[in-house]
């Protein structure tokens, strides 16, 4: 059992932002003589708090956007570019009530979508699938201590959570690579 707390009190400002990058255009010509195939990593975040109210109410507001794309080249058939989008948010108000009681609301939310997932070398995108999860959830903490050994601590909290699979070309026949790789029949593997 683990207890995660994030810190969201301080009658002083925080703030940070970071971007993580990385793009062809930042790289060499690549190995082998070959064209790049176009690939991307950006990761941008911003994190936010302080006081509303000086020992009162405190607020917290953090961000993080991804996004990535990664060639795979498909034997046999036309490359395949995966991308993987998401965001994780997070916004929380404290207040402190009175000299026991503590209110918290918040909000988070993590979506992420994977697109084609399953392209492999072997395995075109018209055979792969595309993946979504993620919703927001909402909750409002009470903490209440009684004392310096007693502490009373409630939750009320609503998540809107989904994921889900659907095929990434439904009008696609299966089109697997077919023959032998490396001594292996590869219909009976893949296809």
């Amino acid at each position: 059992y683990a207890r995660i707390t994030i810190k969201s009190g301080g009658n002083a400002f925080e703030g940070s932002a970071a971007l993580f990058w990385v793009d062809p255009a930042l790289n060499n010509d690549g190995a082998g003589g070959r064209d790049l195939a176009p690939f991307s990593r950006r990761k941008p975040s911003v994190y936010v708090s302080g006081p509303i109210v000086k020992d009162r109410l405190w607020y917290l507001l953090t961000a993080e956007a991804t996004q990535a794309t990664t060639p795979i080249n498909v034997l046999g058939g036309p490359d395949a570019t995966v991308e993987l989008r998401g965001r994780t948010e997070l916004g929380k108000i404290t207040w402190q009530a009175g000299h026991q009681h503590r209110l918290a609301l918040q909000y988070s939310a993590d979506p992420l979508t994977l697109e084609p997932l399953g392209v492999s070398t072997l395995v075109p995108a018209d055979s792969a699938s595309d993946y979504r999860q993620g919703g927001p959830t909402y909750s409002l903490n009470w903490l209440v201590t009684n004392s310096p050994t007693s502490v009373w601590e409630s939750t009320l909290a609503f998540s809107d959570v989904e994921y889900g699979y659907k095929p990434h070309n439904p009008l696609a026949r299966n089109t697997c690579a077919s023959g032998t790789v490396i001594g292996i029949d590869v219909n009976r593997l893949y296809c």
